[in-house]
């Protein structure tokens, strides 16, 4: 447990596999994202398009941020077909900007340093400077992908520890 930004008890849980219980919360919090596909498209609108998107997440890790049980925040990566993995990343509207992004992205880098993950990577968009900000503090190196897009990437081997101790645990 932690707390966030504005005192609230937040509960971290590591997810190897998605079950059904979380499966069922993760939607809730999907269908009442705002805005809708925010990032790509991502998340996608309407309960089976969300469904069978965590399908396809469902080969990835994940940490679930929850306040009095409800889940407020979701991290993953998943493997691609390269030797990096892709992580994504959402926080609930209403709990944004409290470090729970923070939070969850410490808690799945851990998991992927554990797991001799060797690269991360994401894309984000380019007028996204909060998240980009976020993500260069844990040493995320960036390049244009498209218009308007950076690729960002993380080699977790020798990787910075400003962001993580040297562990792999949170300062």
């Amino acid at each position: 447990m932690v707390r966030d930004s504005f005192g609230r008890t937040i509960t971290l849980d590591r997810c190897p596999t998605l079950s059904a219980p979380i499966v069922d919360d993760l939607v809730e919090m999907y269908e009442e994202f705002d805005p809708p596909g925010i990032a790509h498209g991502l998340p996608p609108v309407g309960e089976s398009r969300i469904r069978d998107w965590l399908d396809v997440l469902s080969a990835g890790f994940h940490a679930v941020a929850r306040y009095r049980g409800r889940i407020v925040g979701h991290a993953v990566l998943v493997p691609t077909e390269e030797a990096a993995h892709e992580l994504a990343i959402f926080v609930h509207q209403d709990y944004r900007n409290a470090g729970i992004g923070t939070t969850a992205l410490t808690e799945v880098l851990t998991m992927a340093r554990r797991r001799d993950v060797p690269t991360v990577r994401l894309y984000v968009e380019r007028s996204n400077e909060p998240a980009i900000g976020l993500y260069r503090s844990f040493g995320f190196e960036a390049e244009p992908s498209g218009p308007g897009e950076l690729e960002m990437r993380l080699a977790l081997d020798g990787a910075s520890t400003d962001a993580l101790g040297s562990d792999g645990s949170s300062p």
